[in-house]
């Protein structure tokens, strides 16, 4: 029921429950309204980061940098996930972080195939330690604006995903 009522799944009467599929475009809203929740929680992060969080945050920072060294971009995308919700728990706002955790768990397919576009993963990580240097200097604007940045490159990389399953359906039909 819960996942139901999260939009993860679907019930049917007598037959149980079915991982429901997201279309292209609610993917692409999802993205959208994330944009605007996690830029109001970098906001507020940047004013709340404890000393600790900032540490957390920076440690990650060191891992991503290795992985992307190593081209290991899935093990890239499990720090991203990590990145993220440390910014919402220094935010302090379990609302916000409530919800941008439930548009996260109905588009996770998506993000697995955006971190392989070629360059992706350096690109990120440039996005990700503007962000901390904003956090880490207790700049809001600056925070918020990385935020919105990074997120809005996470949406155009998600529009070339799109295209390039669209492409590939019209040259191989099923």
């Amino acid at each position: 029921v819960r996942l139901d009522q999260e939009g993860l799944v679907t019930l049917e009467l007598n037959r149980g429950a079915r991982v429901r599929l997201i279309s292209d475009r609610e993917a692409l809203e999802i993205e959208e309204v994330r944009a605007t929740l996690e830029a109001m929680l970098a906001r507020r992060a940047a004013t709340r980061a404890t000393a600790a969080k900032l540490r957390e945050l920076r440690q990650v920072i060191v891992e991503m940098r290795e992985r992307v060294a190593k081209r290991d971009a899935i093990g890239y995308s499990e720090l991203n996930a990590r990145f993220h919700q440390l910014i919402w728990a220094a935010a302090d706002h379990p609302t916000t972080s409530r919800l941008v955790g439930g548009l996260k768990s109905q588009s996770i397919r998506f993000q697995y195939q955006t971190i392989m576009r070629p360059g992706r993963t350096e690109r990120s990580l440039r996005e990700h330690e503007a962000i901390f240097a904003a956090l880490k200097a207790h700049d809001a604007d600056a925070a918020e604006a990385a935020m919105r940045e990074h997120l809005a490159e996470v949406l155009q990389t998600l529009r070339w995903v799109i295209e390039g399953q669209t492409r590939t359906a019209r040259w191989h039909p099923g």
